[in-house]
């Protein structure tokens, strides 16, 4: 679903 992607951006931000 778009709140899998959504989540899934924010780990991705959250790594950085």
């Amino acid at each position: 679903s778009n709140m899998d992607s959504l989540l899934k951006r924010l780990s991705l931000t959250g790594k950085w």
